[in-house]
Protein backbone atom coordinates (compact mmCIF):
# COMPACT_ATOMS: atom_id res chain seq x y z
CA UNK A 1 0.00 0.00 0.00
CA UNK A 2 1.62 3.18 -1.20
CA UNK A 3 -0.79 5.51 0.62
CA UNK A 4 -1.84 3.91 3.93
CA UNK A 5 -3.04 7.23 5.38
CA UNK A 6 -5.50 7.67 2.52
CA UNK A 7 -7.63 4.70 3.56
CA UNK A 8 -9.83 4.02 6.55
CA UNK A 9 -11.98 1.12 7.64
CA UNK A 10 -15.71 1.37 7.11
CA UNK A 11 -18.55 -0.87 8.20
CA UNK A 12 -20.93 -1.96 5.48
CA UNK A 13 -24.38 -3.30 6.21
CA UNK A 14 -26.09 -5.25 3.48
CA UNK A 15 -29.87 -5.05 3.54
CA UNK A 16 -31.86 -8.20 4.02
CA UNK A 17 -33.86 -9.83 1.29
CA UNK A 18 -37.15 -8.14 0.62
CA UNK A 19 -40.01 -10.50 1.31
CA UNK A 20 -42.59 -9.44 -1.24
CA UNK A 21 -42.96 -7.56 -4.49
CA UNK A 22 -45.70 -5.00 -5.11
CA UNK A 23 -46.75 -3.33 -8.33
CA UNK A 24 -47.52 0.37 -8.15
CA UNK A 25 -49.03 2.25 -11.07
CA UNK A 26 -48.01 5.89 -11.55
CA UNK A 27 -48.91 8.36 -14.22
CA UNK A 28 -46.08 9.46 -16.51
CA UNK A 29 -45.47 12.79 -14.76
CA UNK A 30 -45.20 11.21 -11.31
CA UNK A 31 -42.91 8.45 -12.62
CA UNK A 32 -40.68 11.03 -14.30
CA UNK A 33 -40.50 13.14 -11.14
CA UNK A 34 -39.77 10.09 -8.98
CA UNK A 35 -36.97 9.06 -11.34
CA UNK A 36 -35.51 12.59 -11.33
CA UNK A 37 -35.52 12.82 -7.54
CA UNK A 38 -34.08 9.32 -7.21
CA UNK A 39 -31.29 10.13 -9.67
CA UNK A 40 -30.47 13.31 -7.70
CA UNK A 41 -30.16 11.16 -4.56
CA UNK A 42 -28.11 8.47 -6.28
CA UNK A 43 -30.66 5.68 -5.91
CA UNK A 44 -33.13 3.94 -8.17
CA UNK A 45 -36.76 5.02 -8.34
CA UNK A 46 -38.08 1.86 -6.67
CA UNK A 47 -35.56 2.31 -3.85
CA UNK A 48 -36.66 5.90 -3.30
CA UNK A 49 -40.33 4.89 -3.35
CA UNK A 50 -39.60 2.19 -0.77
CA UNK A 51 -37.67 4.67 1.43
CA UNK A 52 -40.54 7.14 1.31
CA UNK A 53 -43.11 4.45 2.02
CA UNK A 54 -41.13 3.13 4.99
CA UNK A 55 -40.78 6.68 6.36
CA UNK A 56 -44.51 7.30 6.07
CA UNK A 57 -45.42 3.99 7.69
CA UNK A 58 -43.06 4.80 10.56
CA UNK A 59 -44.64 8.26 10.94
CA UNK A 60 -48.14 6.76 10.97
CA UNK A 61 -47.12 4.20 13.59
CA UNK A 62 -45.57 6.90 15.77
CA UNK A 63 -48.70 9.05 15.46
CA UNK A 64 -50.87 6.12 16.52
CA UNK A 65 -48.65 5.07 19.43
CA UNK A 66 -49.99 7.53 22.06
CA UNK A 67 -53.58 6.60 21.17
CA UNK A 68 -53.03 2.93 21.95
Amino acid sequence: MDFPDEFHMVEVTIGGDLAERMTLRLDKEDRTELARRARDMGVGPSTLARIWLEERLRQEAEAEAPAR
